[in-house]
């Protein structure tokens, strides 16, 4: 990337001034992340030892800032600057000591010039990777080098009953019965990898791989399965444990399996019609999380509740898919 960059000083006062006039766009921060930072910055402060590392921006044509690595800080510095203007916070020694900080430091600014979005987004990631790991919601969100982060994206911009059922953008996984989402968005890109590859492994491949289907493609097909999906337990519910076993991903995993077994490497048509004929097939089954079926297959009963907890392993995903054939098998006979 052959681009102009420049560095620049900016105070933590007009840097805060900013912010407030929406002068600098952020990235999306994570609200517990921020408090954590700014009581570091406060701490350090108090003790003489606050740290913050340079920001990284790009400047626009009319001077807006948008914010390549850094918006934990920026938003952590001006949430202390707001506190510091409340009249009413009770300044003891501590915060008497910050506002001195405010008003004599200034920040470190690596500021590339007019850079597109595209660009922007490469950046944060290779900023992310190179010394510090990135969480992979960002990963999956920003870096559009791979196919299935293109498919994931287009997934959660397209369908609106995924939308509705709750994607968590923030978790790998999904922590029963407490969390309600539906899926998280790393387990999202896994179901995408099986309608791809058969597979759902994380790691990328070494070397440019061609697939028989295009983006859209993919994005069309994967969205009619989802479509099915909710038509055996609605959006909203879709991730309550106690309510349906299509909360849990081993079902959910096994189910991806079973539609593209045999298939991946088929047109688009006739992937539409193994997997609608496969789905019909499962009408008959009862998802409900009383079902006692459930614990035919490998799992356990949890302390505290009374739901049975399928175990997220090959061995249980292999029962399933052949639990689907029996019942596919039954319907034609």
């Amino acid at each position: 990337m052959n681009v102009k960059t420049t560095i620049e000083y900016m105070t933590l006062t007009d840097l805060a001034k900013r912010l407030a006039e929406d002068q600098i766009i952020l990235r999306e921060t994570i609200k517990e992340h921020v408090q954590n930072l700014r009581k570091y910055l406060i701490n350090g402060i108090d003790k003489k030892q606050a740290y913050l590392p340079m920001l990284v921006v790009n400047k626009a044509s009319d001077g807006t800032l948008q914010m390549i690595d850094g918006s934990t800080r920026a938003r952590a510095i001006y949430t202390l600057y707001v506190m510091l203007q409340n009249k009413k916070l009770e300044k003891d020694e501590t915060m008497t000591k910050v506002a001195v900080y405010f008003e004599n430091s200034s920040i470190g600014i690596q500021v590339f010039h007019q850079l597109t979005e595209e660009e922007c987004d490469q950046l944060y990631i290779d900023f992310n990777t190179k010394g510090k790991k990135v969480a992979l919601s960002k990963l999956i969100e920003y870096d559009s080098r791979h196919l299935d982060n293109q498919i994931t994206n287009m997934l959660m911009e397209t369908n609106t009953m995924l939308k509705e059922a709750g994607i968590d953008t923030e978790k790998r996984s999904i922590i029963r019965p407490t969390n309600r989402n539906f899926l998280s968005l790393s387990q999202l890109r896994q179901i995408v990898k099986i309608f791809m590859e058969g597979y759902h492994l994380a790691v990328k491949k070494e070397g440019h791989k061609t697939y028989p289907l295009d983006e859209k493609e993919y994005v069309e097909l994967i969205n009619a399965w989802i479509n099915e999906l909710f038509k055996w337990q609605h959006p909203r519910d879709a991730g309550n444990y106690h309510k349906t076993l299509l909360a849990s991903f081993p079902v959910i995993l096994s189910l991806a399996y079973y539609v593209n077994e045999e298939v991946i490497d088929k047109p688009l048509e006739d992937r539409f019609k193994v997997m609608k004929s496969k789905m019909k097939a499962l009408d008959t089954i009862d998802w409900s999380s009383e079902n006692k079926l459930w614990e035919k297959f490998k799992g356990s009963h949890r302390k505290g509740t009374n739901l049975y907890f399928l175990s997220n392993e090959p061995a249980t995903i292999k029962q399933l898919v052949n639990y689907y054939h029996q019942i596919s098998f039954k319907g034609v006979m």
